[in-house]
Formats: structure tokens, C-alpha cells, sequence
């Protein structure tokens, strides 16, 4: 019996080692690695840190294991924002139609901002907007403007088009400098027409061979116009990015181009820089955390292409996305039966991360330490107070940070996951003892019992 208790308590001590090695607070010896803020701190002021790519890299996706420390080791609450904010919406005026007049190859219409419910005469506008309902059109677009509706000046020309029965192509809102009269003439032309009352496009670019044809000199239905004051907003977006250069292409067994990249950052945005003066390709984006072959799933879908149709130059480069963070990225460009891009680079843009804090003290040390992929997101009380729709508002000062650094006292903790298995595993074993012991002790007492009846 005794040694049954004797084994009971060897097999408990394990156990209780390892539930007081867990500590409640974290200290920066459980990260990996850290740097140092630079710049005179005071207590109650607010400090900004911009999270460069170095620090991407290296902490969990989401920042979920970043921690900021003080001299003393005092954990400092900080709050994690992008930059990104709109201070103004974009300003949106329906136009009256006063007149509409069409003939064979032009259309002509008036149309007027002066309405009984807008108490200003003449509304400011940068934009003008076409409600139309048809599909497959190309038309010049000339803009006036005009204080009595008699003397025009002229505002912009542009053209306006669809080819969605090829490709996914439409553009029927017109930008120029703003202006702000009280009258506006649109004049709508048709391309020059083919004998046959038809446009047709035909291009090629090496074994590339696309064409438009059937498109019809039509009367279009437009079904409004709205003049907008758009806003500055990509002004109120900041980017950081990330561009790699001489990254290998393969073609797979379906001739499609496979770009593999590894990054470890996040992604809202994957530009491609091609030397081609003309394509039209669907691109999927896959993610992995290990590389492993079968270790990638589909992230997103997109199209890339560059069109000069009718002279008009349209061109989308991008891929849009999002992305927290993965370690690996592979690009599949489908290519059909087009030869493949000459891809010089491909860029990462995601929006710029920056971190916020309210200094505790007048302790000049301060340091951001991250690298921990066992700790979780921390819920700090300052979040209620500067957030996304705020912080801008802020008056705060950027600090600087050193070069980033390995922490030489960086002890690895386990994580929630890898602790409750093994304290899973310890309490299976506990009960499987406890039951032999307590097998064996009645075996003994049954056993001792037949020996006192004998």
C-alpha cells in the first residue's frame, strides 16, 4: 500500500511542476525578439510607432503578439490602428435633364443643377456620372458648362465604353478639375462607323489575338446623371509595400504561369509590373503558413489586364485581397492559349499598421518586444478611446524605433493548445494508475480474505 501511495505522488509531481510553471503576466524574456524606442517620453502623452516590414515579419499574423514594456518590465496597454480614414464622404447631386435631342450619330443633352430644395445656386462638382443600362457601346464624351445656358465652356472630353460581352471593361463616369455652373451640356458621339454600321476591333500582340465586333452605333437608355464632388480619399490611405524581384516562374501541366513568393507579411494588394503592351489574364492566389505543396488554399481571385481599344487606354495591374498574414503566396496566371507575361516584379502593399500608447510614467525606455506565437490578442481598456474613427484626431508624437534585435533570454512558453494536451496526457495516466492500484489493492484484500476463510 505504501508504495502504491509512493507512486501516486510521483506521478501527481509532474503535474503540479508544470502548473506553477505558468505565470499569469508576460514579461519580455517570452519574446523573441525586441527593439528599443528612441525619443524623450512623458507620462500621459500620446506616442505613435509605425510597425515597419522588419516587425511584420517577425510577429503573428494580426499582431497578436506584440507587447510594449517599460524599463521595470511594466506592461504598457497600446492600441494597433491602420492608416486608413475618410474625412469626408463624397458629395452626390442628381442633374436634372431639361432637354434631350438624338440624331444619327450624336446625342445632346442639358442638363441643369438649379432645383427648388438646394438653397446654393451653383453646386461644386469634380464628376460626372452616367446611369446607363445598356451594354457593348464606345462614345466620345464632350463636357460644357454654362452660367446662362447659352454661352458653353468646354470642361472635358473623354470617352465612355462597355465591352463586357468580351471582358469585364466599363467606364461611364467622367472626372475633371471641379467646377460649378448652374447648366451642363453633354454631347455624346459615335466612334467613325464601318460601311456596315458596325465598329470593329481587331488586335494583335505576338501569338495574342483579341477582337471586338458587333458594336453597334446604338441609342443609349440613360437612366440618370449624377454629378459628384468626389473627395481626396487615397490621400487619407498610406501603404507600405514590398517589392520582389527575380522571383522564379514555372508553367504546370495546364500552361498556366506559378509564381511562388515567400513573404510573411500581410496583403491587401499584389501589384504586377509587366513589360506586355497588351493582355488579359485571371489570376488566383493561394496561401500557406509551411510551403508544402498540398499546404496551400485559395486566398482570392482576380483579373489583370491592359486594353488600348478605340484609343483609350484602360489598365489594371493589381490583384485586391485580404490577408492578415501567411508565410507563403503562389501566384497561378492563367494563361490559355496566350504565351506567358514577362512579370519584372511583383509588389506587396498592405495598409500601413501603426501602434499607439499613452506613456504610464517618465520612464525614457521603452520596448516593443513580439515573437511569441503561443500568446493571445490582449484587450486593453484604450481601444474605447482612440480608434479608428478618432485617432487622426489625436495629438501625438512619432517615436522611432532602434534596429530590431534577438532577445538572448527568450525562453519559449507553451502555448494553451500544447498545455491542455499535455495535461490531458498526465491525467489520463494519473486515472490508468489509479485503477491498476486500486485493482491490485482489492485483488489483495480478496486474495487476503480466501486465506482467512481457508
Amino acid at each position: 500500500m505504501k508504495k502504491i501511495i509512493v507512486w501516486f505522488c510521483f506521478l501527481l509531481f509532474p503535474g503540479i511542476v508544470f502548473s506553477a510553471d505558468v505565470r499569469t503576466s508576460l514579461m519580455p524574456q517570452d519574446f523573441e525578439y525586441s527593439l528599443e524606442l528612441n525619443g524623450a517620453i512623458t507620462k500621459d502623452n500620446i506616442y505613435q510607432i509605425h510597425l515597419g516590414n522588419g516587425v511584420l515579419e517577425k510577429c503573428t499574423p494580426g499582431c497578436k503578439d506584440i507587447r510594449l514594456f517599460d524599463s521595470k518590465d511594466n506592461e504598457v496597454p497600446y492600441v494597433i490602428l491602420d492608416y486608413n480614414y475618410i474625412s469626408e464622404k463624397d458629395k452626390m447631386h442628381r442633374l436634372k435633364i431639361t432637354k434631350y435631342r438624338y440624331d444619327e450619330n450624336s446625342a445632346v443633352i442639358t442638363l441643369s443643377t438649379l432645383k427648388k430644395e438646394n438653397k446654393e445656386k451653383n453646386i461644386q462638382i469634380n464628376a460626372i456620372y452616367l446611369d446607363i443600362g445598356d451594354n457593348d457601346f464606345n462614345k466620345k464624351v464632350k463636357i460644357s458648362g454654362s452660367n446662362d445656358g447659352k454661352k458653353w465652356v468646354l470642361v472635358k472630353r473623354d470617352t465612355i465604353y462597355d465591352f463586357s460581352s468580351q471582358v469585364n471593361l466599363r467606364k461611364t463616369e467622367v472626372e475633371f478639375e471641379s467646377v460649378s455652373y448652374p447648366y451642363y451640356l453633354i454631347t455624346l458621339t459615335d466612334e467613325k462607323m464601318q460601311k456596315d454600321s458596325q465598329q470593329s476591333i481587331k488586335l494583335k500582340y505576338d501569338q495574342l489575338e483579341f477582337s471586338v465586333d458587333n458594336m453597334e452605333n446604338k441609342k443609349l437608355h440613360i437612366n440618370s446623371v449624377i454629378g459628384k464632388f468626389k473627395t481626396e480619399k487615397n490621400k487619407n490611405i498610406v501603404y507600405d509595400k514590398k517589392i520582389f524581384t527575380g522571383s522564379t516562374a514555372t508553367l504546370d501541366k495546364n500552361g498556366d504561369t506559378v509564381i511562388e513568393i515567400e513573404a510573411g507579411l500581410p496583403v491587401k494588394k499584389i501589384y504586377f509590373d509587366i513589360s506586355n503592351a497588351y493582355y488579359y489574364r485571371k489570376v488566383r492566389v493561394y496561401c500557406s503558413d509551411t510551403g508544402d505543396t498540398d499546404s496551400y488554399k485559395l486566398l482570392n481571385k482576380g483579373v489583370i489586364y491592359t486594353f488600348t481599344l478605340f484609343n483609350v487606354t484602360d489598365v489594371k495591374n493589381y490583384v485586391c485581397l485580404s490577408s492578415p498574414k501567411y508565410n507563403f503566396y503562389k501566384l497561378v496566371i492563367e494563361n490559355k492559349n496566350n504565351p506567358p507575361l514577362d512579370i519584372k516584379s511583383i509588389t506587396f502593399k498592405w495598409i500601413q499598421k501603426n501602434l499607439y500608447f499613452v506613456a504610464l510614467n517618465n520612464d525614457t525606455q521603452h520596448f516593443l518586444c513580439f515573437g511569441n506565437k503561443n500568446t493571445d490578442k490582449p484587450e486593453y481598456d484604450l481601444s474605447r478611446f482612440i480608434h479608428k474613427n478618432n485617432w487622426y484626431k489625436q495629438d501625438y508624437t512619432k517615436l522611432e524605433g532602434s534596429d530590431i534585435s534577438g532577445n538572448k533570454n527568450f525562453v519559449s512558453r507553451l502555448g494553451k493548445d500544447k498545455k491542455a494536451q499535455i495535461e490531458k496526457i498526465i491525467l489520463m495516466t494519473v486515472v490508468i494508475f489509479l485503477v491498476l492500484g486500486i485493482s491490485f489493492f482489492l485483488y489483495s484484500l480478496m486474495k487476503k480474505a480466501q486465506g482467512t476463510k481457508k
